[in-house]
């Protein structure tokens, strides 16, 4: 049986290597044999993006493209790809190919057991080690550093732009996320786990580009406000959403979290007794 995945491709201004990594993507999603859709959801793009996509479009009717009205940033794109997609399996990767989508394969194995599997640039298991710039490297090792002090998720890699997941449980999680940016792989899975998602994470082969969007100094101010907002949210919900089981709570500190509900729950208790006695 053929393997169902749609493919989400988010772009913002690619001209330069939109049709080497389309082209790739196909060549691979026939040889492997799947039952393929590919969506390329263009985040207002200036340049000849739309036009290039348009003219693969044409060519194969399993490529679709997406136009927003806006720029949205990369996280909200995402969420309004998976909105249109068709497949029951879902994947996301960057059109730079960092990832070779060959690499789906290694998520696939996975995906009858788990809800979600998402790739990893640090766990190697026997893979070659990722070369990266010190700088990169650095960011890299400081946001995993943060998150594991904000959130009791046993995941080494949040960011990695290579996931894949079932449509069906993710659709009912996409309203609940906040975050457009670089953040939102991690808002995603944190929602995900607090919704009961399973979530396996597999080492993947992958490759700097040297061509990189992302700006340094400005990635780090944005993705420190949006974790820190990400971890004061899930606080939130932890504590005033009682449908939330507490195996599920991710956000630290998890024990005083779990008292804090006990006792919010003890006082909306007391104060429905009060105003019952009243009437």
């Amino acid at each position: 049986m053929k393997f169902p995945i749609s493919i989400i491709i988010p772009i913002f201004n690619e001209e330069k290597r939109l049709e080497k990594g389309l082209d790739r993507i196909l060549a691979c999603c026939q040889q492997q044999g799947w039952d393929f859709e590919v969506i390329v959801v263009e985040d207002g793009c200036t340049d000849r993006s739309v036009n290039i996509v348009e003219k693969y479009c044409l060519k194969d009717n399993r490529i679709r493209l997406l136009s927003l009205d806006k720029r949205y940033g990369k996280g909200r794109s995402l969420l309004h790809a998976i909105k249109i997609c068709k497949n029951e399996n879902i994947g996301y990767l960057d059109i730079d190919l960092s990832a070779d989508p060959l690499e789906f394969n290694r998520l696939m194995q996975f995906i009858d057991k788990y809800d979600m599997v998402i790739g990893s640039r640090i766990m190697r298991n026997g893979l070659k080690p990722i070369q990266r710039p010190f700088i990169r490297s650095c960011l890299s090792k400081l946001y995993t550093l943060c998150f594991s002090c904000l959130f009791d998720l046993k995941i080494c890699d949040t960011q990695c732009g290579f996931k894949l997941f079932k449509r069906d449980l993710v659709l009912p999680i996409i309203s609940t996320i906040q975050v457009n940016g670089f953040a939102f792989d991690t808002e995603f899975l944190v929602k995900s786990f607090l919704h009961g998602l399973s979530i396996k994470e597999v080492p993947i082969n992958w490759h700097h580009e040297n061509n990189s969007k992302l700006r340094i100094h400005k990635a780090i101010l944005n993705m420190s406000n949006d974790i820190l907002k990400i971890w004061l949210n899930t606080i939130i919900i932890q504590i005033t959403n009682k449908s939330i089981p507490s195996k599920y709570f991710a956000a630290k500190p998890v024990t005083i979290i779990k008292c804090i509900r006990k006792l919010n729950t003890k006082v909306s208790e007391v104060r429905s007794k009060t105003t019952v006695l009243e009437h």
